[in-house]
């Protein structure tokens, strides 16, 4: 979900957003699973939510992604720009003087570009890696009852619904809101940065409280 969340973030994740369940429901231990119980109408995410769920192939996983597509909505990719019921979503190029070091910092070994894009009422900021031609379109589908359409907002490094198809609204946790607590830990950024480098843990103060787009 890079740029909105880095590497590192600590998330406040609001389980009621969608419904209540009954306590001590939707969990599990080892292979006995306990199914989720709701105590009030459950509702579906809006477009643009970034929700926490299980992923449909492993319920064990937990991922976090943002919603693109609600039930009935026709999705196709173009040229790495969505098109959402016939209408390409609003993707602005941000300038590079505007983009903040740590994005920067954090795609360095990259040639990155970052858009500023709109759905529902979100608005929010995403990256494609310029040098990834692999995709650049996705054939058109129709998102089914009871599902939803997901993409991570770091574009060509996320595994979401182009590769595994359709989260069950069932397997929303809930949404996330808020980041609490940030910390830069060389080794679980992979891409950038040595495990051998673990003594430079890094408190990054600036997040800690960021409100999720």
């Amino acid at each position: 979900m890079i740029p909105t969340l880095l590497v590192g973030d600590f998330l406040i994740v609001d389980k009621t957003s969608y419904g209540i369940k009954l306590p001590f429901t939707d969990i599990s231990f080892g292979n006995f699973n306990i199914p989720r119980v709701n105590i009030t109408s459950t509702k579906l995410p809006r477009r643009g939510d970034v929700v926490v769920f299980k992923l449909p192939s492993s319920p064990k996983i937990f991922y976090i992604k943002r919603v693109i597509g609600l039930p009935g909505d026709i999705i196709k990719i173009r040229k790495k720009k969505i098109i959402l019921n016939g209408k390409e979503l609003r993707a602005d190029i941000i300038k590079d003087e505007n983009i903040l070091k740590s994005y920067k910092e954090e795609n360095r070994n990259f040639n990155i570009q970052y858009y500023n894009s709109e759905i529902g009422n979100k608005n929010y900021i995403y990256q494609i890696d310029i040098d990834n031609y692999f995709k650049q379109d996705f054939n058109q589908v129709i998102v089914p009852k009871n599902s939803l359409f997901v993409m991570g907002d770091n574009r060509d490094f996320s595994f979401d619904s182009r590769f595994w198809g359709f989260v069950p609204a069932s397997n929303i946790v809930g949404e996330a809101k808020l980041v609490w607590l940030s910390l830069s830990v060389p080794g679980w950024n992979s891409r950038n940065e040595k495990r051998t480098d673990r003594d430079k843990v890094k408190f990054r103060p600036g997040r800690i409280g960021y409100f999720i787009n």
